[in-house]
């Protein structure tokens, strides 16, 4: 008997340990890129309610956003992302009056997405479009984005380019803060992808070259997009080369490799 606990003692002993390792491994994958401490002290408060929903109201009718964003209202969301761009034709101010207007009355936060059709070239007709618009909805409007998915060329309107999109928040960045004080600059919504250039750029590789060229001093959050394509929710896969929801975190994990443990990251 004494023989067969000796012999079984460092078996349990190895099974524990493995069992514990294979725990240990288990809870650090499943809570990766969760905080279980306190928020950094220099960390930007987060909005109350932070749950928001894409839209595209200027294909609707006034009675149309009427009734959609009383819809959105009711189902509980604190927030819309609605694009405003300027086209070679210029811009129609009625209708973002309307929605803005609208969305300030069911009490929904707008995040003002900002572009234009030739957004890389940094048009002044651009800068002054930026300047009017936030001169005109500062006091109803505080949460911008400049652009969306410039990493990838469809978007950017050629290869895209970290430091040129850099010289664009250099140019709109202090012109939005002097208007309103309370601004909030997101970075565009980057497209998640596993590319490396020329034409799209990751989105992990692409928010590691604009901290490289300077950007983190012209917005004051990251903007990522959140899309599980085919995975649940429920994989907690950490790859650079996989899309999947977990793919946020790396994007968390790049802008702490920055130093950035005070702004917040947005799912846009």
């Amino acid at each position: 008997m004494r023989k067969i606990t000796t012999i079984l003692a460092p078996i349990i002993s190895i099974c524990t340990l493995t069992i514990s390792i294979v725990l240990f491994i288990q809870y650090n994958t499943l809570t990766r890129g969760h905080n279980t401490k306190l928020p950094h002290q220099d960390m930007d408060i987060r909005p109350d309610n932070l749950f928001g929903i894409n839209v595209k109201l200027q294909d609707y009718s006034d009675e149309q956003i009427n009734e959609i964003l009383r819809d959105i209202n009711e189902l509980g969301f604190g927030w819309i992302r609605q694009s405003f761009e300027l086209t070679p034709s210029g811009f129609n101010w009625q209708i973002s009056d309307h929605i803005i207007r609208t969305a300030y009355e069911n009490n929904i936060n707008v995040i003002a997405v900002l572009t234009d059709t030739q957004l890389a070239d940094q048009n002044p007709q651009f800068i002054q479009f930026v300047n009017n618009f936030t001169a005109r909805y500062s006091s109803i409007v505080d949460v911008y984005q400049i652009g969306d998915e410039p990493n990838l060329q469809s978007s950017w309107g050629r290869n895209p380019s970290a430091i040129e999109y850099t010289n664009l928040l250099t140019n709109v960045y202090p012109i939005i803060h002097q208007l309103d004080s309370d601004a909030v600059v997101l970075t565009a919504g980057l497209a998640p992808n596993t590319e490396t250039g020329p034409e799209n750029i990751s989105d992990i590789h692409y928010l590691r070259q604009l901290y490289d060229a300077g950007a983190s001093d012209y917005f004051d959050a990251v903007a990522g997009k959140p899309y599980g394509f085919n995975f649940s929710p429920n994989d907690r896969r950490y790859n650079h080369n996989i899309l999947n929801f977990s793919r946020h975190v790396l994007l968390r994990e790049e802008m702490e490799k920055a130093n950035d443990t005070h702004s917040l990251l947005w799912a846009t």
